[in-house]
């Protein structure tokens, strides 16, 4: 079920996404947007650090993440805390790429893909999948 579940929340995150070429996980450094509970049908529970919330249960978070090698860092800079992991190959297609991450005794899965905005604007755009929670970076501007 809880499959099921973050599998449906990764195809509904990457509705609107580009078929250009797709970006690699390693190719940027990753800023967090918002955190989504599963467990609470998406509800957003934190977002990002150059964000607004109107929710008054979301916490903000300075999250950012960068992948090189097999090895993935998460820099929560907001409490000073790293967190390592690493990530492998799934899959790959023209309109997505998917890793299997593994953080301590956590796996899930990451995709990163584009989102493509009206104007055909597009950012590069990951989504960690992990335990009971969504978690969305846009790639850091270089």
């Amino acid at each position: 079920m809880m499959s099921f579940v973050l599998t449906a929340i990764m195809i509904f995150a990457l509705v609107g996404c580009s078929n250009n070429a797709v970006s690699e996980i390693e190719a940027n450094s990753w800023k967090m947007t918002t955190v989504q509970s599963v467990e609470n049908d998406g509800q957003v529970i934190a977002y990002g650090s150059d964000d607004n919330s109107t929710l008054d249960s979301a916490t903000k978070m300075d999250l950012e993440c960068k992948a090189e090698n097999g090895n993935l860092t998460l820099s929560d800079l907001t409490n000073n805390k790293t967190y390592t992991g690493t990530y492998s190959l799934k899959s790959s297609s023209s309109e997505s790429t998917i890793y299997e991450v593994h953080i301590g005794d956590t796996e899930g899965l990451a995709v990163v893909s584009f989102t493509k905005y009206n104007d055909d604007s597009q950012k590069a755009t990951l989504i960690l999948s992990v335990e009971n929670f969504a978690v969305n970076f846009f790639a850091l501007d270089n």
